[in-house]
């Protein structure tokens, strides 16, 4: 905890010093992600995601995310698959502050599938700020309440860290999000460390190709694979044929999966 709190106290040091801090610094932001996969089951899943500030952009994803995509700046696009990634989030969001819209991708198809992407304005954060204060890690933080995704947010961010980001797709406040989480208490992301590095570009060039897709289309073909993944796959030649035990096997298996996994960040039919 201490090792935590020095590192954001420094780090708040260092944005005091500069103005323009999104503009002219880097920084990667650290935080904890948990999460309850299953709404009728309270056991939870933690993963350490990292939000990449620099140039007027962001990028949010998970660290093993991260370690995949650095390892396909050395592949081609042909021998991609993101099969092998344990990730409970295979997603990147890319935020653009110059024209406020954020960009979020993900490979529906986990075989070899086409990452999908869609735009949305980062108007659709409407957020209502509260006079409520709270210290966390020994920053002042100040209370905001958001509707997004058939969720309700409470937000704490800190004011004296003038970065207007957040975890996932959240931004717009005056001030970095220290904390984040639902009214459900399903989702839960919380800051753990900051790191001030020299500026630098925020760009995945192999995602320029994505397939672009509207939200819902997304979310739909998302939900459709998962339930329908063996006969996809093996309509696709990437499967090869099994008997049919086990067919029946492998799809009851994955469809109890799937129904497991009902509580996903965004709700949506």
């Amino acid at each position: 905890m201490k090792n935590k709190v020095l590192t954001v106290l420094s780090i708040l040091q260092l944005v005091f010093c500069t103005t323009t801090a999104q503009d002219n610094e880097g920084y990667k932001i650290y935080y904890d992600m948990t999460f309850r996969k299953d709404s009728t089951n309270a056991a939870t899943t933690s993963e350490m995601t990292e939000l990449l500030v620099s140039g007027g952009k962001s990028l949010f994803r998970t660290v093993l995310q991260a370690e995949q995509d650095t390892a396909l700046f050395y592949q081609s696009l042909q021998r991609r698959s993101e099969q092998a990634i344990s990730t409970n989030a295979r997603y990147r969001i890319l935020k653009d502050y110059s024209n406020q819209t954020t960009h979020y991708y993900e490979q529906v198809e986990t075989l070899g599938g086409a990452i999908c992407t869609y735009a949305e304005s980062q108007d659709s954060m409407t957020w209502s700020l509260t006079s409520d204060t709270s210290t966390i890690n020994k920053l002042l933080c100040q209370k905001a309440l958001l509707v997004y995704g058939n969720r309700s947010w409470e937000a704490w961010f800190c004011p004296d860290i003038p970065i207007s980001d957040g975890p996932y797709k959240f931004c717009g406040l005056p001030g970095l999000i220290v904390r984040i989480s639902d009214r459900t208490d399903s989702w839960l992301f919380d800051l753990k460390r900051i790191e001030h590095v020299p500026a630098f570009i925020v760009d995945l060039t192999f995602l320029h190709s994505a397939e672009v897709v509207n939200k819902l289309e997304l979310y739909k073909r998302k939900w459709d694979y998962r339930y329908n993944w063996l006969q996809i796959n093996q309509a696709a030649g990437k499967i090869g044929p099994v008997n049919e035990e086990m067919r029946q096997r492998l799809i009851k298996s994955s469809r109890a999966n799937l129904a497991r996994d009902n509580n996903w960040i965004e709700l949506y039919p």
